[in-house]
């Protein structure tokens, strides 16, 4: 995702974020083809293999990032 500056957060810290109301909107099919295809991809190394990722999202404030694992 380049050279995002994010603040790092523990996972525990989501609940006490405020995020926007209104939904995120992506552009085009392939973009939301693209985001399933990280998040599936996301979960089979959280479920076959144990492995954390880095997941970065906007609240209110601004960019953060968490590492922890995907389970399904």
């Amino acid at each position: 995702m380049g050279n995002m500056i994010t603040k790092r957060i523990e996972k525990e810290e989501i609940s006490n974020l405020k995020f926007p109301s209104k939904p995120i909107k992506l552009r085009t099919p392939e973009e939301r083809k693209g985001l399933f295809k990280k998040l599936h991809d996301a979960e089979k190394l959280g479920n076959l293999f144990h492995n954390k990722i880095e997941i970065i999202f906007q609240d209110e404030e601004g960019l953060k990032s968490v590492f922890t694992t995907i389970w399904v």
